[in-house]
């Protein structure tokens, strides 16, 4: 059972890698054609968790998912739901079968109003030396840490937040000791709140 499941893994790997190459391609040609619009963070997120945990692979991994709001509008597209979905993906690969935690919450900061979403995983960490470059596009397929992940999947997480006029970063889960796991931080604009609602 359990070589069935390394074969199952690394099948998912590489469908993963050839789905992320992809989408970097797809929001190279289309990414200046396709225009944002109202988008529910928290409808999408459900539908990335509910797609991610219906494979096999990570099936029996348990979740843990809050939010504050019933609805979080953005300007988005329908790539949104990738850069859940690659965030997830990267939180069970890496944690180590634990419970994975999504949180999203109303944010302020600087005079705007943010939608922050935590994806938590208690896997062996990001060492701050990589923290920085991790979104970066290309980057870590340079690097010895390339085939351990974090590759192009956050490439596409990077140029996707971009896209969104966000933010992303990685911060420790338990502050100062990077292998307790790790913390994924999205912050996007909330939607202003117009004639639709």
């Amino acid at each position: 059972r359990r070589y069935v499941r390394s074969a199952l893994v690394q099948s998912d790997n590489i469908s993963e890698l050839i789905a992320d190459v992809r989408e970097l391609s797809r929001l190279r040609a289309k990414g200046a054609e396709t225009s944002l619009e109202r988008v529910d963070i928290v409808a999408v997120m459900k539908e990335a968790k509910e797609d991610i945990f219906s494979n096999v692979v990570y099936e029996d991994i348990e979740t843990k998912f809050s939010s504050d709001v019933e609805e979080a509008p953005t300007m988005a597209d329908a790539f949104l739901k990738d850069l859940f979905y690659n965030l997830l993906s990267n939180a069970c690969k890496y944690g180590r079968g634990a419970p994975v935690e999504i949180e999203i919450s109303e944010h302020h900061q600087d005079g705007q109003r943010w939608w922050k979403v935590r994806i938590i995983d208690e896997g062996k960490g990001i060492p701050d030396e990589r923290k920085s470059g991790l979104f970066k596009r290309y980057d870590n397929l340079d690097t010895v840490h390339g085939s351990d992940g974090h590759g192009l999947g956050l490439s596409v997480v990077g140029a996707l937040v971009e896209r969104y006029n966000g933010k992303v970063w990685a911060e420790d889960r338990v502050p100062g000791d990077p292998s307790k796991g790790a913390v994924f931080v999205v912050l996007l604009p909330q939607a202003s709140r117009g004639p639709e609602g």
